[in-house]
């Protein structure tokens, strides 16, 4: 989608762009932004997917830096609530917890890599 805006925005056509400036807000999440197109069907897995999508996190989800602290924040709740659901014995939503927690983990640490190293889907440069 990136890429294709650019491509617009290079030939001097800014249609989309104006959509782009207007939905943003819609598209924000606390730990990131969604380029999930809004126009296109309803993402099949949901917010809470962001993180745990393929066994790592969205190629859709934008995060930054500025994300971060939601980022950790969110990760020790999630922690806390897998610690009680493997104590109380609730496998399939330990597990579910435990893929939300590994994409947040990945996350954290592409976000302390240089910038100019890291992904542009993560404030980078590549």
């Amino acid at each position: 989608m990136l890429a294709a805006l650019k491509e617009q925005l290079d030939r001097g056509d800014e249609s989309e762009l104006a959509w782009v400036v207007s939905n943003l807000r819609r598209l924000s999440l606390p730990w990131g932004y969604c380029l999930h197109h809004a126009k296109a069907p309803k993402c099949p897995y949901g917010q809470n997917a962001c993180f745990a999508k393929d066994n790592g996190p969205c190629h859709k989800l934008v995060t930054t830096s500025e994300h971060a602290p939601v980022i950790v924040a969110t990760l020790e709740d999630l922690k806390k609530s897998r610690g009680i659901a493997q104590e109380k014995g609730w496998e399939m939503y330990a597990n579910d917890l435990n893929d939300q927690i590994g994409g947040m983990e990945k996350v954290l640490s592409e976000l302390e890599v240089p910038v100019e190293a890291r992904l542009k889907n993560r404030g980078g440069q590549r």
